[in-house]
């Protein structure tokens, strides 16, 4: 069956556009309400976005946001002529809650466990050809060795695993690829310009 993607075509001027505003207005990822065009929430479209420019580093090729047609929460598409392949995210969201001080380690750890949980829990024909995509939104130190330890230890589930969080760089992401089919774990930085007209992607090392 033919399935037509709404994608976008410049994702330099999409993330000057549409993704700017997102990310100077912090409170939206939490609140903000559902894009009409693409369907969806402003924290899915910054995790859409971290995903597609890690992958476009990975690979190579190019790759953009798109609308899922199964109203899921995005999809990843790649544009090149020789090559057709899309990848379909679902996506959680780990929010602060209200500390006064920042979190734990290991609470850091078990919010996002149970978070996985509830998603891996819904069964095979919902992670099916599907990939994770885990916004961590703590103050905190991460232990990424643990929760790549508890994701491996799930067994046959989401294709991968995507673990990102804000870094104490501005508009920066730390990217966790914590378990992958056929790419090798690894974690990353995105770092997006200060004029929105441009991004960088750093590999930091395996995991």
């Amino acid at each position: 069956m033919r399935v037509e993607y709404l994608f976008v075509r410049s994702l330099e001027d999409y993330l000057e556009k549409a993704i700017q505003p997102i990310i100077k207005n912090p409170s939206s990822l939490k609140v903000g309400k559902q894009f009409a065009n693409i369907k969806l929430r402003p924290r899915e479209i910054l995790g859409v976005f971290i995903v597609c420019v890690a992958i476009r580093s990975i690979s190579g090729q190019n790759w953009t946001l798109a609308r899922d047609p199964m109203s899921g929460d995005g999809v990843v598409l790649c544009t090149e002529p020789s090559r057709k392949d899309q990848v379909f995210l679902e996506q959680v969201y780990v929010p602060r809650l209200k500390e006064k001080a920042p979190a734990g380690v290991d609470e850091i750890a078990k919010r996002i466990e149970i978070e996985i949980k509830k998603k891996y829990g819904k069964g095979k024909a919902y992670y099916e050809n599907t990939h994770l995509v885990i916004f961590l939104d703590i103050e905190g130190l991460l232990d990424y060795q643990k929760v790549k330890k508890f994701v491996d230890g799930l067994g046959n589930g989401f294709d991968s695993y995507w673990l990102f969080a804000p870094s104490d760089k501005q508009y920066s992401y730390l990217v966790f690829l914590l378990k992958a089919g056929r790419d090798q774990p690894a974690a990353y930085r995105v770092e997006i310009r200060e004029d929105f007209r441009g991004w960088e992607v750093k590999r930091l090392g395996r995991l």
